[in-house]
């Protein structure tokens, strides 16, 4: 039996290409949902703890905290009112959460109308293999908004992991760029910079006494962050200047 061709008899190439045009349709579709899942991969709502905590700030009774602690898991795991005996601390800290992610919900710090606002992020932007000149857009975005609210923002520097970190070496090398922008923005800015790392780390890693999986603190290692927070807070709870621009890189 001879095998009727859908495409008559049209030169090859006509053929060939009657055929490619079938395939427009999904080719289309699968670039897409590349572009899709691209765009979104830098989403925080995808974090479930994102969505668990966002859920939570929107009926949480606070109306206002004097002081914020804003950040990823570093922040969200300190218990910061214990920690520095006071009890006029909010953390909106949130497991995974990265500088984009921040920026979305800063509404959530605002409306706090606090006076000073320490933010600890950055980790987790380089480990998704964002550009370190990304996360630093970002970290302006953020005291830009901060500042316009008359928030003063404490910047604390993003830690180094431990030598049994994956790709401990590597990933500190762009901590160690990533806080070498923030320490200039917040001079630039005449900011508090709280190098932390000169407390938690030796020769570039995290110290293992500090840090219970090579990434996070433990108790021990908690207890260096608010023995040098508790200074900043001692000098800097006082009404700031908002007039003051945040002065971006050019």
């Amino acid at each position: 039996m001879t095998r009727i061709s859908p495409y008559g008899n049209r030169p090859k190439f006509f053929s060939i290409i009657w055929k490619l045009t079938a395939f427009f349709p999904l080719l289309f579709l699968a670039a897409f949902l590349l572009i899709s899942f691209t765009h979104k991969s830098h989403k925080s709502p995808e974090n479930q703890s994102y969505v668990r905590e966002i859920s939570l700030y929107k009926v949480y009774k606070t109306s206002h905290r004097p002081v914020v602690f804003l950040g990823d898991s570093i922040i969200y795991q300190g218990n910061w009112s214990e920690l520095l005996d006071r009890n006029d601390i909010a953390n909106r800290g949130i497991t995974g959460d990265t500088t984009r992610g921040i920026l979305e919900r800063l509404d959530y710090v605002t409306k706090l109308s606090p006076k000073l606002c320490f933010v600890l992020c950055g980790v987790n932007d380089i480990l998704k293999g964002r550009k370190v000149d990304e996360i630093v857009s970002d970290y302006e975005n953020i005291l830009f908004r901060l500042k316009s609210e008359e928030i003063r923002p404490v910047l604390l520097s993003t830690l180094f992991v431990t030598r049994r970190h994956p790709n401990a070496s590597r990933l500190n090398e762009r901590v160690k760029e990533l806080n070498a922008s923030l320490r200039r923005i917040a001079l630039e800015n005449e900011l508090d910079y709280v190098d932390l790392n000169t407390s938690l780390s030796r020769d570039g890693y995290m110290m293992e006494d500090v840090s219970y999986d090579g990434l996070h603190p433990n108790g021990r290692g908690y207890v260096k962050i608010a023995e040098m927070v508790g200074d900043v807070l001692q000098k800097r709870l006082v009404p700031v200047d908002a007039n003051a621009p945040i002065r971006r890189k050019q």
